[in-house]
């Protein structure tokens, strides 16, 4: 089952990601997708803040930039860090992305569908999902149609020795790899378990 920490810890990270695409994307159309990602890091720099707050309203607490890193470390997500050392064409930085927003809205939607949190917090992220559906499986799947182009290993999260520090520069190389399913079978999937999840809502009511 998903975590509402382990969400946040992810989301922070992939902001991390977000800012730094925009701050290195090079090549054609750049004024437009610097403008894009200055979007993306601000949208999931929200949900962060969102998530951050129903883990209070529920006692419990946010992780800082360190703990994010932490419990990212821990687990069996597939994450990965980008660098600001190198130059991210348009196709490597959607690419990345459309993996970063695949992964939050598989994670958001399992924890909308969560049914031991409070009806008002699944619908913070269903919300949450129905963005990524929509900015990722959509859009980005449209407009890279090669996806998850990166390595299939999980490549190594360094931790940072203080929680004041930032996030470390370490990058994984990317290459580009079959994968199992389209950006269209994506999208076709996330809709048919948001409308399952809207019917259960109905029945419910």
């Amino acid at each position: 089952m998903a975590d509402m920490r382990t969400y946040l810890a992810l989301l922070t990270v992939y902001e991390s990601n977000a800012r730094t695409i925009h701050w290195c994307i090079s090549g054609r159309s750049w004024h437009t997708s610097h403008e894009r990602y200055a979007g993306y890091y601000e949208q999931l720099g929200e949900f962060m803040d969102q998530t951050a707050e129903q883990l209070l309203s529920m006692g419990m607490q946010p992780v800082n930039d360190a703990e994010a890193l932490e419990l990212v470390q821990s687990s069996d997500i597939d994450a990965f860090l980008l660098s600001t050392d190198k130059a991210y064409s348009v196709d490597t930085a959607d690419e990345a992305c459309y993996r970063m927003f695949k992964q939050l809205h598989d994670f958001a939607l399992e924890l909308a569908d969560d049914d031991d949190l409070p009806d008002d917090v699944c619908d913070v992220f269903m919300d949450h999902a129905r963005w990524f559906r929509i900015e990722g499986l959509y859009k980005l799947g449209r407009a890279t149609r090669v996806v998850d182009s990166f390595q299939s290993e999980k490549p190594p999260v360094t931790e940072v020795p203080s929680a004041t520090q930032h996030l470390p520069e370490q990058t994984p190389e990317v290459t580009v790899i079959e994968t199992e399913s389209t950006p269209e079978e994506d999208m076709a999937a996330a809709d048919a378990a948001i409308a399952e999840e809207e019917d259960e809502e109905e029945d419910d009511d």
